[in-house]
Formats: C-alpha cells, structure tokens, sequence
C-alpha cells in the first residue's frame, strides 16, 4: 500500500529502523541536513533512527516535515507544497546533487559519443547556473554547479571530443564563453586567452574580474586545473 503525506501526518512514527527508511543510500546525508537546520530533534541509535521533537505535538514546518522527508525523501513533492523556504531550499539542493550524479554515472556507463550535444548543451546550462548563484551568493549551489561542469568536462574529454567544447569559448553568453575558457586551457591556452583578454577588458560582473584572474594565474604558472 503506497501511503501519501496524510497518512505519515496522522500516525507519527518516533522510532524508524534503518530496513524503513526510503532511499537509505543517501540517508547520513539528509540526516546531518536536517540535523543542522532542526537542531537536536533526531538522535541514531546503531540500527534505527529517532524522532526526538522539542514541542508536543510536534512542529509542523519546524519538525515534522523535516523528519518526514528524511524517512521518506519520495514524498519531496508533497512536503515542499507545505514546507519553509529553507527546507525547500535544502531538499531542491539534495535532488539537485542527485541529479547531476545520475547524469555523469549514466554517460560514465554508456560511453556514447553522439551524445556530445546533450552534454554540450548541459555545459552550458550548468555554466549559466554557476554564474547565476554566484551573484546571487548561493555557494551550496554554485559549487554544485562548478562540480557539474567538471564532471561533463571530463567525460567530453574521454570521448575525445574537446575540439567541439572548445567552440563554446565563441558564445555570445559571456560566462559560458568563459566557463569553456577555463575548461579548455589546457588543451588550447592560445585560443582561450585570446578570449579571457577581451572578455577581461569588458565591465562585466564578475567575468571580467574572473578573466583578468585566470589569465594573472596561467602567466604565473598556478594553473592547477586540468
């Protein structure tokens, strides 16, 4: 019987073993998650979980959502419609992070070389992203991006298709332009600095200040990425 987000509202369960718990491969995850914004309303006991509210009956956007989404993270789509800013906040994070290692685990397993426009296209949309949550001073994401962008970097490297990353140092989108820059100045550092001196020389936030930097740390010899 699959039971929906009433179903967990009305019969709170205060003590889970670990065979109950949904998605239980990324549950420490959740569980430090929800135990850096609840507080002290979880305790772990060596096969089971505990639900240890501060308030009786329990909070519901404060302690009862959080819990319920860390025993069953399925249920995401329910407990957002009714959940705080920051707990939306951490579970879109979590489902974001997922989503990118499903990505790079499915082009890792099937080495598929005409797959490059997906993960082109992925590049770049992970790259506008970056520059997004940058400015927005969203670091949890913006790492998230950056790692994501490295991952399908990568893979396009493995597939010997370089080349065709390197042509998005032309986009009219300046941080792609120079996510691409960065990304392939190892493979190409004449081309990529041509286009980090200009984009430098250009009052853009962030990508010019960001230009002037990696071209400063090549000439310097402190190019650490690959």
């Amino acid at each position: 019987m699959n039971k929906d987000l009433d179903y967990y509202l009305n019969n709170i369960e205060y003590k889970v073993p670990f065979s109950d718990i949904d998605d239980f491969d990324r549950f420490e995850e959740r569980f430090y998650e929800i135990d850096r914004l609840t507080g002290d309303s979880l305790g772990m006991g060596l096969d089971f979980v505990e639900f240890c509210p501060n308030n009786d009956p329990p909070k519901l956007k404060d302690e009862l959502l959080p819990w319920l989404w860390l025993i069953h993270p399925k249920l995401y789509k329910e407990i957002c419609k009714i959940a705080d800013k920051e707990l939306n906040e951490l579970i879109d994070d979590y489902n974001n992070n997922l989503k990118i290692e499903e990505f790079t685990m499915d082009y890792s397993k099937n080495n598929v070389t005409s797959s490059i426009e997906e993960l082109l296209e992925e590049f770049q949309k992970s790259a506008i992203a970056h520059h997004k949550f940058t400015l927005e001073g969203d670091y949890k994401r913006t790492n998230a991006e950056a790692d994501k962008t490295k991952k399908i970097h990568d893979l396009i490297k493995k597939q010997g298709d370089m080349d065709k990353l390197l042509q998005l140092i032309y986009s009219d989108i300046p941080t792609v332009a120079l996510t691409t820059a960065v990304s392939c100045m190892s493979f190409n550092p004449e081309k990529c600095l041509e286009v980090m001196e200009k984009l430098s020389k250009k009052d853009i936030p962030l990508i010019s200040s960001g230009a002037k930097y990696a071209i400063m740390n090549w000439n310097n010899n402190e190019w650490y990425i690959d």
